[in-house]
């Protein structure tokens, strides 16, 4: 039986030191447990997925094999179930509401995240992810 407490959360970062950053945040949080795993590429973040069950997948849209709003769009067109937030290191509300528009849940900079940013946004997109799910079917 899966723990409801725990949130299974798939990080796609190609930069080692941020991926750690993150991790760190979300590792520090007492009120939340997640289990994280981390892959660098899209390639990789494909076949992950394809082969797991997750609660919610945080992606770089700046990787080594993919870059720009095109790096979201290949993963929500293969995984559209899944909820989705977009960070990056650009402060740019345009791409922010583009990722929106194409189906994330939420857009963050990463120079402006902290715990209780990324808590509440992961919190918050999959409970939204769920309830589109329910009004869809």
């Amino acid at each position: 039986m899966k723990n409801k407490n725990l949130i299974e959360l798939l990080l796609v970062e190609s930069n080692q030191s941020e991926a750690l950053i993150i991790g760190d945040l979300l590792d520090s949080n007492e009120s939340q447990l997640y289990n994280i795993y981390h892959v660098s590429t899209l390639h990789e973040a494909i076949n992950f997925l394809s082969n797991n069950s997750l609660d919610i997948v945080i992606v770089d849209l700046f990787l080594e094999d993919s870059y720009g709003i095109h790096t979201f769009d290949n993963l929500f067109k293969k995984f559209p179930d899944l909820p989705f937030i977009v960070i990056t290191d650009i402060d740019d509300d345009i791409i922010g509401r583009d990722a929106v528009k194409r189906g994330a849940q939420d857009y963050l900079v990463k120079s402006i995240i902290d715990q209780i940013i990324l808590n509440r946004a992961i919190t918050h997109s999959i409970e939204r992810k769920q309830t589109e799910e329910t009004l869809r079917k």
